[in-house]
């Protein structure tokens, strides 16, 4: 998608289902670390350092990543760094590098990190939260320095050049400031030249999904005089309605709205709280809404009630007309300023055609439909389910004293 929403960025994606859910269990540590270490190791005929020096002066960056459920690169220049990046580009799937000494710069540096994390009770809190909330899978919990140690750089490049071996599957998207027919030719000579194999593979269910049913745990950890506080609500979701998805969104703000009104403006109790909302199309279509703040020990269970008597509240008598319109201005005035952003284009671009979702729908026009026939008996519809379902967590990390 070329745009004039700044003169000298473009930014690029490029994406392919699969990732290191096609490795065992006892593969996953090097499938994860192999896209960062075969980045740190160069590329081609330069190691890192000589690439560094050959790239000075330009404003051009390429970077691999190999995540649960994909392969990719993420990349970004100038209008007049572009053929670079499409060269980096090409090299990082025909000409990776293999370099030990790259494997072990990373692991003297990840060791460095655990000794801190180690002594920090926010990592024990968030360690201790995962082991509760996927069921001890080994591929939520925290790296060992004994699996540090096991990285096997000929493993790693292995599955490296696996992950990268096929471009058929792939989709890039750009978005920036090009013109078509100067890019295409960079698309024909650097793209259409990748090797491809066409073999069919896709992501696969490793099982981890967080527990079912009702989970509460407190711990004691730390000398800081503040607690920490974490509630988490969960469920299967109908991803393919459009309607729902800006439904649950919407909720979101509202929910953000009215927890900040009470908990930080009314009850002055938290310096923020945060309320985020993920909705998942794969690997099985679900949603999580996570309500997190942190405050004073002994003021824990008065703003937590807090919380929850807002969220009942919304539950039984839907949201305000205020609240309702308070969320309906925030996202047209977001959508007009996302649709002159670069990013906003990318992100969107690349999730709706992962998603198999339609284009046309990022545009001004339909979200405001949307946005016009929000209904607030719609969000109190969607409260009770969301709220009210039958998988919630409640975790508290207080101090030791």
């Amino acid at each position: 998608k070329p745009t004039d929403f700044k003169n000298n960025e473009i930014l690029m994606s490029a994406f392919s289902p699969g990732g290191h859910s096609n490795y065992a269990d006892d593969d996953y540590r090097n499938a994860s670390f192999a896209a960062s270490v075969i980045d740190a190791s160069g590329i081609g005929a330069f190691s890192a350092t000589a690439l560094n020096k050959k790239l000075a002066g330009k404003s051009v960056g390429v970077g691999p990543y190999i995540g649960e459920l994909g392969e990719g690169f993420r990349g970004n220049s100038t209008v007049e760094d572009l053929e670079t990046l499409f060269q980096l580009l090409y090299l990082y799937f025909t000409a990776p590098r293999k370099d030990l000494d790259a494997l072990k710069s990373i692991q003297t540096r990840q060791k460095n990190i655990m000794q801190n994390i180690l002594t920090n009770p926010y990592y024990y809190f968030g360690e201790e939260k995962n082991k509760l909330k996927y069921q001890n899978h080994p591929r939520r919990s925290m790296l060992t320095v004994e699996e540090l140690d096991a990285l096997d750089i000929e493993e790693i490049y292995r599955i490296y050049q696996d992950r990268f071996a096929d471009a058929s599957d792939f989709t890039f998207v750009f978005v920036g400031n090009f013109e078509i027919a100067k890019i295409k030719p960079l698309l024909q000579r650097y793209l259409a030249t990748l090797p491809s194999t066409n073999r069919e593979e896709s992501w696969k269910d490793v099982g981890v999904h967080l527990a079912k049913g009702t989970i509460e745990k407190t711990w004691n950890r730390g000398e800081a005089q503040k607690a920490l506080v974490e509630v988490i609500y969960h469920g299967a979701f109908d991803y393919a309605s459009r309607q729902k998805r800006y439904d649950f969104y919407s909720l979101m703000s509202l929910v953000r709205i009215k927890l900040r009104e009470a908990m930080r403006e009314d009850k002055g109790g938290v310096y923020g709280v945060r309320v985020s909302g993920f909705l998942s199309a794969k690997p099985t279509q679900s949603y999580r809404i996570t309500i997190s703040f942190n405050c004073e020990p002994a003021r824990v269970e008065e703003l937590l009630q807090t919380a929850k008597a807002e969220l009942e509240q919304l539950k039984e008598e839907g949201p305000e007309a205020k609240d309702l319109a308070k969320v309906q201005e925030t996202q047209r005035q977001g959508r007009i300023k996302s649709l002159q952003e670069n990013g906003f284009w990318l992100g969107q671009l690349r999730s709706r055609i992962e998603n198999r979702l339609p284009l046309e729908h990022i545009l001004m026009e339909p979200y405001e439909k949307l946005v016009n026939g929000l209904q607030g008996d719609a969000l109190q519809r969607v409260a009770k389910d969301y709220f009210g379902g039958a998988n919630q967590m409640q975790f508290i990390l207080y101090p030791e004293q």
